[in-house]
């Protein structure tokens, strides 16, 4: 049975996303398995040492964990709800359970700020970018609706046939969303749905979704993506992210104000086929 993953650090994002991915849940009846990654802080003098040792840590971290499932069990009455406590980086966490579990969505917390090493700060961005499944990352103030409108911008340069196109589209039918596919010409090269012929495969691969497609002329990419998911009441943004598009450039760097801007909304990102 496919189950929503949600990423937690017990902060004020992480406990947004957690009733996020719990009301997610919820709608599509499926099982929560809430995931802490930890590590024990290293003292560093003549003789390192761990802060705490580490089945002290463990135990510290497993009973906030199950305290915070106790609390979620009240709230989300008949809902499934296990907890997984992980040593190591939150995103190879992530994707250690998303192998070994049938994982649809997991989610995580998304400040916007990139004040910590959790949210936000490499650990997001990598996740989006490296974890072969559907990363979900969430706002700190959004509140959970069921999506009914996902916009999925790409520049069109080899996504057909190179990306995994089937979980888009299994995203939709799930969902029952509308598609929104959208293309931002920053070069003036004119695309219409006519002229362009590259984009013949992913109408074809798209067709079952029954997508909207648009096409729109700025120099300002990020820019022209924001005021279209807002003009359009948007409600998850799904990128393709590949090393020479505009998103590839996003995801080489750090809290970009580009970034930034787009987690206004919950942000999801396709990968390519290996």
């Amino acid at each position: 049975m496919s189950r929503i993953l949600i990423a937690t650090d017990f902060s004020a994002a992480a406990e947004n996303a957690t009733h996020f991915g719990c009301r997610l849940a919820r709608d599509f009846d499926m099982p929560v398995t809430l995931l802490h990654c930890f590590m024990i802080p290293i003292t560093f003098n003549d003789n390192p040492m761990p802060v705490v040792p580490l089945d002290e840590g463990r135990e510290m971290v497993e009973t906030r964990l199950q305290e915070q499932i106790a609390t979620l069990r009240q709230q989300y009455a008949g809902m499934e709800i296990e907890g997984v406590v992980m040593y190591g980086d939150v995103v190879d966490g992530i994707a250690e359970y998303s192998e070994e579990k049938n994982v649809w969505i997991s989610v995580l917390g998304n400040t916007g700020e990139g004040t910590t090493d959790l949210w936000m700060g490499s650990s997001v961005v990598s996740a989006l970018r490296e974890v072969d499944g559907n990363v979900l990352a969430v706002p700190e103030h959004i509140e959970y609706r069921k999506p009914e409108k996902i916009c999925f911008a790409c520049d069109f340069k080899d996504v057909a046939g190179h990306f995994q196109l089937q979980k888009l589209t299994e995203l939709v039918r799930r969902t029952g969303a509308q598609l929104h596919v959208v293309n931002v010409d920053h070069e003036n090269k004119n695309y219409t749905p006519d002229n362009m012929l590259e984009t013949t495969e992913l109408h074809a691969e798209l067709e079952a979704a029954k997508p909207v497609y648009h096409y729109i002329e700025s120099r300002d990419v990020d820019d022209a993506i924001q005021n279209f998911i807002t003009e359009n009441h948007m409600d998850w943004l799904v990128i393709a992210p590949h090393k020479h598009s505009f998103f590839g450039s996003l995801f080489h760097k750090s809290h970009t104000k580009a970034m930034v801007k787009m987690s206004r909304i919950p942000i999801m990102a396709l990968h390519e086929h290996e």
